[in-house]
C-alpha cells in the first residue's frame, strides 16, 4: 500500500495536531459551496506549490473545475471529517508513506505519526513540495514507489 501525502485525521484535537482547526474546515466547506470556481483557483497554487511550472497549476484548476461541486464537497467533508488513526495499527501489508517537507495540507509530523503507528510502514520524505508530488514531481514520486516495490521487504 502506498500513501502519498496522507493524513489519518486533518482536524486538531486535544492530543493530536492534524493541521486544521474546526473553523478552518468550516471555511473550506463554505468556500466550496459559495464559490466553487473561486475555491479551485485559490486552492490550486497553494496546495500544488509548484510555481516554476504554472501549467501544472492550470491543470489542477481544470481538474477541480471539471468535478461536480457537490461531489467535491462530499469528498472534502469525508476527507476532513474522518479519523482513521485507530485503523493504522490494523494494516497488515507493507506500506510506504511519501511525505513532503513542505505540504500545506499535511504537516511532516503526520508522516512520522503514520510510520510510528502503522506496522511495517516505511516513511520517505521527498524533496518535492506541496500536496501533489505526483503532479509536480512525477519522476521523484515514481522513483520512490519503484524503490519500495523492488525492495526485498516486498517479496
Amino acid at each position: 500500500m502506498i500513501f502519498i501525502g496522507p493524513s489519518p485525521k486533518y482536524l486538531n484535537d486535544q492530543h493530536y495536531i492534524g493541521g486544521f482547526k474546526t473553523e478552518d474546515i468550516a471555511a473550506l466547506f463554505n468556500h466550496i459551496v459559495d464559490d466553487y470556481s473561486g475555491w479551485a483557483k485559490a486552492i490550486s497554487p497553494a496546495v500544488l506549490d509548484c510555481p516554476h511550472k504554472p501549467e501544472l497549476t492550470e491543470f489542477l484548476i481544470e481538474c477541480f473545475e471539471e468535478t461536480n461541486p457537490s461531489i467535491a464537497l462530499a469528498f472534502a467533508m469525508a476527507t476532513f471529517k474522518t479519523d482513521c488513526r485507530e485503523k493504522l495499527k490494523e494494516l497488515s501489508v507493507p506500506s510506504l508513506t511519501l511525505a513532503m517537507a513542505n505540504d500545506p495540507l499535511v504537516p511532516l509530523h503526520i508522516g512520522e505519526y503514520i510510520r510510528e503507528y502503522t506496522p511495517n510502514n516505511f516513511l520517505v520524505v521527498m524533496k518535492a513540495t506541496g500536496h501533489f508530488p505526483q503532479i509536480c514531481e512525477p519522476e521523484e514520486t515514481v522513483k520512490e514507489i519503484k524503490k519500495f516495490i523492488m525492495d526485498e521487504h516486498m517479496c
